[in-house]
């Protein structure tokens, strides 16, 4: 089998992150019903105006930096409050940040077969980088790598604003037909992976919006698991 190079996602791929945002989430979605009571609107209807803020309107200011998710929470706080003519109040604003904060603090836990896979793809002669959404979180990118002592498998790790496509095509050089990338989503991994001619092996499993795209999926294979990927690579060859 001949060596290849290979882009692994980290965020979804190597660790659980979802969750952190799902359950910060949550916990915002209610610190605002309750704080604006009675006149407050569902927590369905607080979680869809957030997202849509967030997907619309802070995403392409913000990017990945790390203030974004607060800072979506604060603002939807804002806009409920004055739709309820209520006063907004600094401890709510405390509590939603802290609260919010949570997918900074972690626990960052590997995904099932994280570390026997990227070993494997080491031991198979590939090389490795880590390819991840992290141009304004560089600090907190590295730390959850650190974490879960996946630096020793990476010849590099790349951090990328939201269009990876630049760092690809610096990474693969003119080899498109020999790299691969490996990841959770379908707009960030998978789509410029598939516009550059690489093999792009999607990893199922974040229901993030901001990950969703709708591509052909005979360009792509689908993995259910990080597990199947050195079989799947090597019937590449």
């Amino acid at each position: 089998m001949r060596p290849r190079t290979i882009a692994v996602d980290l965020d979804g791929t190597l660790i659980y992150t979802d969750h952190l945002y799902h359950q910060a989430a949550h916990k915002c979605a209610g610190i605002i019903h309750a704080a604006l009571r009675p006149r407050s609107p569902s927590p369905i209807a607080i979680h869809q105006y957030r997202e849509d803020q967030d997907h619309h309107v802070l995403l392409p200011e913000y990017g990945a930096k790390i203030m974004r998710f607060p800072l979506s929470w604060k603002r939807t706080y804002y806009h409920f409050a004055i739709q309820a003519g209520v006063q907004t109040r600094p401890e709510i604003e405390e509590a939603l940040d802290h609260a919010s904060e949570a997918f900074v603090r972690g626990p960052f836990w590997p995904t099932p077969a994280a570390k026997t896979v990227l070993a494997e793809l080491v031991a198979d002669g590939h090389t490795l980088y880590c390819v991840t959404w992290g141009e304004e979180a560089e600090d907190l990118q590295l730390r959850k790598i650190r974490a879960n002592g996946f630096e020793r498998y990476f010849a590099g790790v790349i951090m990328t604003g939201e269009d990876k496509r630049p760092h690809f095509r610096s990474l693969f050089n003119g080899a498109a037909g020999r790299g691969i990338v490996v990841g959770d989503s379908l707009n960030h991994d998978i789509q410029p992976a598939v516009e550059l001619g690489l093999h792009a092996f999607y990893v199922s499993g974040t229901t993030l919006r901001s990950a969703m795209a709708d591509i052909d999926p005979a360009r792509y294979t689908k993995l259910e698991s990080l597990s199947e990927l050195p079989a799947a690579i090597r019937q590449l060859e």
